[in-house]
């Protein structure tokens, strides 16, 4: 049995190791991709999105979300346009290819054996596979941050442009796609300088990473008059769900029940272990190489910045939103066992398995959101399946909420995603009235439980929705022919 865990933690059967993590890293997650689907809300817009941009590319200059994501799998649906899989699709290949680059990162900071436990738990991390099989932001996000760093270090370990390029090109995307990525712009260059000492090209490294963000929030002031348009829809995510900001030992304790419920009990506690083992390497070895500060500053400057954004958020801080911390934790959490097991191969994975154990049990018994769900939304199905067979066909249609199952009507009609709105919080009365001036919908499909949103299309039609105009129902959702009120 030693000569097993010998060989597992043997640097010259790497190559064999990585390939057989990759395959299993696969398998996982090919799993969730094939039985399981978005649940509702950002996932399936996202998809919407891209399916309408492959049939429609256009330049997006504005906005609250940024326009890499919708880029990437925009044109990715020029070539498989089905909006039910295709966004998920790259979720599945970055998020396969993100616990290798993982496994790269951690060895160029730490160690093989530390690397290659912690790959093993981001393969095994159940949030990790659940954002795989989605079509969330968060994955593709986590791919190109990591991908960008481990080139920039092999950029300059080998003296090699192509590396930095990439690097660059992989941080673009990671930029155009979620706002924490901005907050990396000044490590990068800072680091390219401290290992380079090349002035001129760290001053250009800057310069170019801080084009993109620059010229999205001059283009926001330009139409919204406010350049972090995208902040501020972040900050109201509690207003919209009814909640509230919170204080600082209320975001101590909302991150660390997501930290203890994702991580479980041994890799949660090992974690604070890990840093307070790598303050004390540095207070007897008086120095730290560049590699591993440039990851010790990355990890510091998103906790910080979850932290404020936990404070914000309150209880509207959803899970996926702290994957990246989570990921970028694993190694900390692993440095304790191999420390004090590094001698020891069998003892060192017995841990390990308890570790994964516990942190799938936790998982499971805390945190009910993995980002997909096994339930098909029958009735929405039956509603799309009415909508093509009918008269209706090619008519633009007004939804309301529907517990947001209201996001999954394109998925199974493609074709009306670019003739419905969601009317919502989010959707102000002007928006309804302009989609209703140039769609004249002939339908609204909505529930009881949603009136407030019917009374506000109502009052913009400026006529009552009575039940006389209902033609069809499915389970709760009520469709209404709204034709005749569009005149008046």
């Amino acid at each position: 049995m030693m000569k097993i865990f010998s060989k597992l933690f043997d640097e010259r059967n790497k190559s064999l190791i990585l390939l057989t993590l990759i395959l299993s890293t696969l398998s996982l997650r090919l799993y969730a991709f094939l039985f399981r689907m978005d649940i509702t809300g950002d996932g399936p817009v996202r998809a919407t999105i891209a399916y309408n941009w492959s049939k429609s590319p256009y330049l997006h200059t504005h906005g609250d979300w940024l326009p890499g994501f919708t880029y990437l799998t925009g044109i990715f649906s020029c070539v498989y346009d089905n909006p039910l899989f295709s966004v998920k699709l790259i979720n599945l290949i970055a998020g396969t290819f993100t616990v290798f680059f993982f496994y790269v990162l951690i060895l160029k900071i730490f160690d093989h054996a530390t690397a290659l436990l912690s790959a093993l738990i981001l393969a095994f991390f159940p949030l990790h596979i659940g954002l795989s099989a989605s079509s969330l932001t968060e994955i593709t996000f986590l791919f190109e941050t990591i991908a960008a760093i481990v080139f920039l270090i092999k950029a300059v370990e080998s003296n090699r442009r192509r590396y930095l390029i990439l690097s660059f090109l992989f941080f673009s995307m990671a930029e155009m796609t979620r706002y924490e990525a901005w907050l990396l712009i000044p490590l990068l260059p800072s680091y390219y300088w401290w290992r380079t000492r090349k002035v001129s090209e760290s001053i250009l490294s800057a310069i170019v990473l801080i084009v993109l963000p620059f010229a999205w929030c001059i283009s926001n002031y330009s139409y919204y008059g406010n350049p972090f348009v995208g902040f501020t829809g972040a900050a109201i995510g509690a207003e919209a769900v009814g909640l509230s900001a919170i204080g600082i030992f209320g975001a101590i304790e909302i991150i660390w029940t997501k930290l203890f419920s994702h991580l479980g009990f041994f890799l949660s506690v090992s974690v604070i272990a890990g840093l307070l083992l790598e303050f004390y390497r540095l207070k007897i070895n008086k120095s730290i190489d560049a590699n591993r500060f440039l990851y010790i500053a990355v990890f510091f400057v998103y906790w910080v910045a979850m932290f404020r954004f936990t404070i914000v958020r309150g209880y509207s801080l959803w899970d996926r939103y702290l994957i990246l911390v989570f990921v970028l934790s694993i190694p900390f959490s692993i440095l304790p066992y191999v420390y004090f097991a590094k001698n020891n191969l069998c003892k060192l994975v017995v841990i390990l398995f308890v570790a994964i154990s516990t942190m799938g049990i936790s998982f499971f018994l805390h945190a009910p959101e993995v980002c997909v769900t096994k339930e098909k939304p029958a009735a929405i199905q039956n509603i799309a399946v009415w909508l093509k067979s009918g008269s209706y066909s090619s008519d633009a249609v007004l939804m309301t909420r529907l517990d947001w199952k209201s996001t999954y009507l394109p998925l199974y009609f493609p074709e009306i995603s670019s003739r419905h709105l969601i009317v919502s919080f989010w959707a102000k009365d002007e928006r309804v009235r302009k989609f209703i001036e140039k769609h004249r919908p002939s339908l609204l499909i909505s529930q009881d439980r949603d009136l407030k949103y019917k009374i506000r299309i109502a009052s913009i039609l400026g006529r009552e929705i009575g039940k006389n105009l209902l033609i069809h129902s499915e389970g709760n959702f009520k469709i209404y022919n709204i034709s005749g009120l569009l005149k008046h």
